[in-house]
Formats: structure tokens, sequence, C-alpha cells
């Protein structure tokens, strides 16, 4: 007889035993990842695919046990099992600044952090370092990191506003070379001007068009050249001018950001794709097909030896799918030595939204105090509850002995 049935797949770490569920319903499977396999070396998130399409990939694979969750009866032997995973890499680079800058926030206050706040602290001490050393560093006013210039060049506002269009950072070193004269001056003195023409191009068109419409400026296009005292840029009769000011902070914006950190983040993604929530997340538990795996035979509670036997196909989408056959055993001998007498193992009930655990058992309560439902032997409690009786009773007796001592 054939049925679709829920298969468990247990893990057995060498320090840790760790059991979670993969079910297998209408002959797909699913499973639910948790960050464990990410702690334990399994989920190492890493780049795949080219251009557009990359994605974040963890993938690992294990010979795992099988458990028929009908009967709770597990497998002697393993089957090879492949699992992946993949999240979108676009939307986690494009939520990445914004985890950085919260991380920044809580290295500030310099407490240990759990859960969501961890991954933001993780992501902060991975990125950090690259964006010091391109010389941003993070302002908690301005909630933003900021690269400071003791000067820069300037495009002031029109008609006597305050403030700039745009301005360019100029480095010490650049100071110092335009200080000294001669080549090192021209060097510095075309490199602002290259710098100038850069920054100027990106806001001609935006510019020209709210002030100079009717000219049609903006199909013109800039010449800036070095003027002794900056750089001006010029578009036909006009000249802008980029002056020297003091001062100057320049606010790290999300492009510069992904420019400069992109590749740390591939590097280590992890505290990204947990800190954004897994986006576009996707799972694929893949069994080679024609694989079988016979459970028993076994007698169950109800005195019947069987046999479970499931074998592993694949659909035309490329998915493993699973059938189960059980196949009644009244040749052998109730509870004998070929049919031994089984209880089924407890069913690890997965979450009813079949999401990863929030919290899994072997973490502590988020408030810190222990696990109120500790997933080991459900006779501990118990267990745990006599041993206090007992403590309580031995506390009366040594009170009621004293009394009588006194008198």
């Amino acid at each position: 007889m054939l049925r679709g049935l829920i298969i468990i797949f247990l893990f057995v770490f060498s320090f840790n035993s760790y059991a979670t569920d993969l079910q297998v319903r209408n002959g797909k499977l699913s499973y639910p990842l948790t960050k464990e396999f990410n702690e334990n070396g399994f989920r190492a998130w890493k780049v795949i695919g080219g251009g557009i399409e990359q994605e974040y990939q963890a993938r690992f694979d294990k010979s795992l046990h099988v458990r028929d969750v009908s009967t709770g009866f597990r497998s002697t032997s393993t089957v090879p099992v492949t699992l992946e995973a993949r999240v979108s890499r676009k939307v986690v680079l494009q939520g990445a600044y914004r985890l950085v800058k919260a991380g920044a926030k809580l290295a500030l206050k310099g407490l240990p952090y759990v859960g969501a706040a961890s991954y933001a602290y993780d992501a902060y001490q991975a990125v950090n370092p690259t964006l010091e050393s391109a010389g941003y560093h993070y302002s908690e006013n301005a909630d933003a990191y900021l690269k400071v210039y003791d000067n820069a060049l300037c495009l002031d506002k029109f008609m006597s506003e305050p403030g700039y269009y745009s301005c360019v950072g100029v480095d010490s070193s650049v100071m110092l070379a335009l200080s000294k004269g001669g080549k090192s001056a021209k060097d510095a003195q075309t490199l602002l001007t290259m710098q100038v023409q850069s920054d100027y191009g990106k806001i001609h068109k935006d510019l020209m068009d709210a002030y100079y419409k009717d000219d049609k400026y903006s199909s013109v296009s800039p010449d800036c050249r070095w003027n002794g005292w900056g750089v001006s840029c010029h578009i036909q009769t006009l000249a802008l001018a980029y002056r020297f000011r003091n001062n100057y902070s320049e606010e790290l914006t999300p492009d510069k950001f992904l420019e400069i950190a992109t590749n740390t983040i591939d590097s280590n993604p992890t505290p990204f794709i947990e800190g954004s929530g897994r986006p576009d997340y996707n799972e694929k538990v893949s069994v080679p097909a024609g694989t079988v795996v016979t459970i028993g035979p076994i007698t169950p509670e109800n005195g019947k030896p069987v046999q479970v036997t499931i074998t592993f196909g694949q659909d035309s989408n490329g998915n493993t799918t699973a059938e189960v056959a059980t196949t009644q055993r009244p040749d052998l001998t109730p509870g004998g030595s070929e049919a031994p007498n089984t209880k089924p193992d407890p069913d690890p009930k997965p979450n009813p939204d079949g999401k990863p655990d929030k919290k899994p058992d072997d973490k502590p309560e988020p408030d810190g105090n222990p696990d109120k439902r500790p997933d080991d032997d459900p006779s501990d409690k118990r267990k745990e509850d006599k041993k206090e009786d007992k403590k309580k009773t031995k506390k009366k007796t040594k009170k009621k002995t004293k009394r009588r001592q006194k008198r």
C-alpha cells in the first residue's frame, strides 16, 4: 500500500544531538532549517549565479536517519540528503547599510546582544573596519557614517542661498601637494579638476533645467578647469565655481556603502541574511532518485509485525518525492528476534506555520531565564518535582526533631 507520509531525518552531531523534521506531504519534501546549522558549520552562505541573478546559497550534504511519523518508527540505516537554501542577494544588500548603522548604535552601548540585535551587531563588526579604512566613521548624532575633510571644494547655492549644491572632499595629501608647487601642484590640480568634473556631471542636468531651462544648457557638456583658487565648470558663457571651504563632512550614501562594503559582505553574508529576515527565502531538500530505505520488520504496539519501505523518486521538475509501502508480516513471530517489539520515538512537532523556530529549545528564554519546557526526557520535570518534594519533607522532619529536643 502506497501513501504519502511525513518523514523525519534526524541529525546526530559529533558533540550535540539535534533532531528536526523533514516533512514529506503528498510526495513533496520540505525542511525548516534553523540557525543551529549556521552555528554548527553546516550553513555557509555564499554567492552563486551571475549578474543580477546572483543569490546567497547555503548547502550541505549529510547522511540522515529516516523516521516514519505516522508510526514513529526510525530506520537504522541512513540516506544521503542534500539541503539547499537560497535568499535574494539584491534585497539583502539593499538593507545592509541600515543594519550596519543599527549595529553601530548597539556597539556604542557596549552590552551583549541576542536575537535580531546580535545580527545587527555582527553585521557592524564585519563591515566597520572596511568603512573606517575608507575614512568613514559612525556619528551617533547624525545616525550616519561621515567622512570629515579639513578642506573641500564646494559649489555654492545660487542667489546667496545658504549651503552647497555639492562638495568634493580634498585629502590632506592633496593640499600638501598644492602647497609644494611645481609638478606636485600640477598633478594635484589635475586630480581635483577630474574629481570636480565627475561630481558636477551628476547634478548638471537637474541644475540647468531648474535655473536655465530656456537656455537649454542641460544639453551642453560642461568643461571644468583649474582657475588658480579652485575649479570652474564652463557651460558656454556660464561659469560655476567650486571654491575651497573648511571642515566639510561627507555622508556615506547607500550606493557608496555598497561600493566599499559589498566584497566584505559577500565574504561573510550570514549576519546580513539573518538580520534582513532571509528575503525571498527558498529551500530545497533532495535525496537521490531510486534510494530505498527499510524500517523493520518490527512489532508495533498492536502486536502485528510490519515492514515499512520508503522509496525516493523525482518528479518532472526535479523535486524529490517519497512513496511509502507498509507490508504486513504475519509470517513472523510477534516480538520475536526477527520482528522485535518497538516503541515509537516521540514525534517532534514542527512549528504550525512551517517557519524556522524563532527560539530553539537549547537557547535561553529572552528574559535570560532557563527554558520553561526542556526538550529532554519528558519525565525530567516529574523527577525534579520529586527531588523538591524530598527536600521539603527533609526540612519539615528536621524542624519537628528540633522542636521535640527543645521540649
